[in-house]
């Protein structure tokens, strides 16, 4: 089993605001793949190669090594839906949406991966979403409890486990402080998503209007107040 981290979503912008105490790191999803080994591979080539197949028997191949590959992660699938509650995991839908799940499921379909060859769900590659409801505490505990299971599949040489990233923001904190920074920006010339202008208010609102236009303004929110005060104090 390889496991690797995936921070490539966390935006130069969120992670400012995680220095700043305005947000956390958290978890985003878990990508499970099939992956051969270079020995695997290079014994498939050698074999195409050594009996020569034609398309027939290449579809063939090709066919049972994709019921292979699903249907050795299928089990893995199965074991965590038996510990957690996963929507749209079960074809009957046991778990609804609205209900208070763990995780979401996805993968792919036989028509779109092998079409006209074989039919159903395609376990090769699939994900397995965190509850964008949940708080990095509650996330935290399933990734924990999620991994410990995992380690039943530590020898498993094909199974390739990508852990995402995200940003969760403290919305509450963000709002309540970027009232007082609103205060201290209307009226002040600034650079906003690469643009020069400067911050308007209407006694209530902040926007920003670019430099040299009359008609259009952009609102701003709560994030992009803060961001500018920073921007302006530095």
């Amino acid at each position: 089993m390889e496991i690797s981290h995936d921070h490539s979503y966390v935006s130069q912008a969120e992670r400012e605001f995680i220095s700043r105490g305005y947000a956390c790191e958290s978890f985003y999803s878990l990508r499970f793949n099939f992956v051969y080994t270079k020995e695997q591979q290079a014994e498939s080539r050698a074999y195409a190669e050594t009996v020569g197949l034609d398309s027939d028997a290449w579809n063939s191949c090709i066919t049972a090594n994709a019921q292979r590959r699903s249907e050795h992660m299928e089990r893995i699938a199965n074991l965590l839906a038996q510990n957690f509650k996963i929507y749209q995991y079960d074809k009957e839908e046991t778990v609804p949406h609205n209900s208070d799940w763990d995780l979401f499921f996805w993968c792919n379909d036989f028509s779109s991966t092998m079409q006209g060859l074989l039919s159903g769900r395609d376990y090769g590659y699939f994900t397995l979403a965190f509850n964008d409801k949940h708080d990095h505490e509650r996330r935290q505990k399933v990734y924990n409890r999620a991994m410990r299971i995992l380690e039943l599949f530590s020898d498993d040489e094909n199974l390739h486990i990508a852990v995402q990233y995200t940003a969760i923001m403290d919305d509450a904190k963000i709002k309540r402080d970027a009232a007082l920074a609103g205060l201290g920006i209307a009226g002040r010339n600034c650079v906003y998503k690469g643009m020069e202008g400067r911050v308007e208010t209407n006694g209530e609102t902040l926007f920003f209007r670019k430099k040299r236009s009359r008609k259009y303004v952009y609102r701003l929110t709560d994030a992009a107040v803060l961001s500018l005060s920073w921007q302006l104090s530095a």
